[in-house]
């Protein structure tokens, strides 16, 4: 729970003196205001109890910086990005940084949202499904990209990136052991771009694993242009299928409603896997197996990263945290077996 903060004018009120006197006892203000030691000490206790407002400006202008981190997520704020930022918020509160969240709903905007955040913070997070142009010239050295994709790894600043392949390959790990060959993956065309971790992982760990089959299927470029009958067509579409793997959650949920509309019986007849591991996967009928994504471990390596910058700390940083298999009731063994 995040502590409510107070003004400059409430602690001087609880302290019985001046907004002046605050000023000067707590951001050091330039001014004649004589503090006595006793009322300074007050001052301090009641600041702290009641949770003074840093003066961020004057603190900058002080020590050269703010201890604002911005935080700007690439595409749709979905509860994975949310849970990775509270994680964050909450590491970096302890070490008394603020975080600024900014969405940036078109990745056309990213860049210049996360050159208006370097001008005003010590740091700024990206975090973004797809990493691609020039950042502007005031990010140089204050950028940290969080990503799954691989191909900003040329991006030209520091990146710690979400292992979606290493859980892509549990995954068919997990479907291969018990006994599936036939796998159809489900994905959604995100910004009309079909080149993602997961569906390259998926292309990568079929041949791999060698399945029989392994189609892919892209549905529409939002989920809410998906539509259970879509699904149900390519479940028709593919019935020699015996487990379908899906981008992510939302998608694989959508596939149990179309599955149950169609009689097909999850897990005997057709195992159904996700990729997230969203609060509502544990929740749904069959509960859903998935991938859980490691936005606690992201979070730790990104403060990490964050501290060894600002403070000449010297954490470890895992610049890969891994996805990690959460099996469920929805895979079983092919109902040929």
């Amino acid at each position: 729970m995040i502590k409510k903060t107070a003004t400059l004018s409430e602690v001087a009120k609880a302290a019985g003196v001046s907004a002046a006197a605050v000023a000067k006892v707590m951001y050091n203000s330039k001014g004649n205001t004589r503090v006595g030691k006793e009322k300074a000490e007050l001052i301090r206790r009641i600041a702290a109890e009641m949770n003074l407002a840093p003066n961020t400006a004057a603190r900058a202008l002080r020590t050269g910086k703010t201890r604002m981190i911005g935080f700007l997520s690439g595409g749709s704020a979905g509860e994975i990005r949310i849970r990775t930022m509270t994680e964050l918020t909450k590491i970096l509160e302890e070490k008394n940084y603020q975080i600024i969240f900014r969405p940036s709903h078109r990745y056309e905007t990213l860049h210049d949202f996360a050159g208006s955040l370097a001008a005003s913070c010590d740091a700024v997070v990206v975090d973004a499904t797809f990493v691609k142009g020039t950042f502007p010239a005031v990010c140089a050295d204050k950028l940290l990209i969080l990503t799954s994709d691989e191909q900003a790894d040329n991006c030209g600043h520091p990146v710690i990136r979400y292992d979606h392949s290493f859980g892509v390959k549990e995954a068919l790990q997990h479907l291969t052991q018990l006994g599936h060959k036939k796998i159809l993956m489900l994905s959604i065309n995100w910004w009309n771009n079909r080149d993602n971790a997961r569906v390259r992982a998926f292309q990568k760990y079929s041949k791999e694993f060698g399945l029989q089959y392994a189609p892919i299927e892209y549905l529409a470029e939002t989920f809410d242009d998906v539509t259970i009958d879509q699904i149900s067509g390519l479940l028709k579409k593919h019935s020699e299928a015996t487990a379908v793997f899906c981008v992510c959650d939302t998608l694989a949920l959508r596939v149990l409603q179309a599955a149950h509309q169609l009689g097909i019986n999850v897990p005997k007849d057709l195992s159904v896997m996700g990729f997230d591991d969203i609060s509502s996967s544990a929740l749904s009928i069959p509960a859903l197996t998935t991938v859980r994504q490691p936005n606690r471990e992201v979070a730790q390596s990104a403060v990490n990263y964050l501290m060894n910058k600002l403070e000449n700390t010297r954490y470890e940083v895992d610049y890969a945290p891994k996805c990690r298999l959460i099996k469920r009731d929805s895979t079983d063994i092919p109902k040929q077996n």
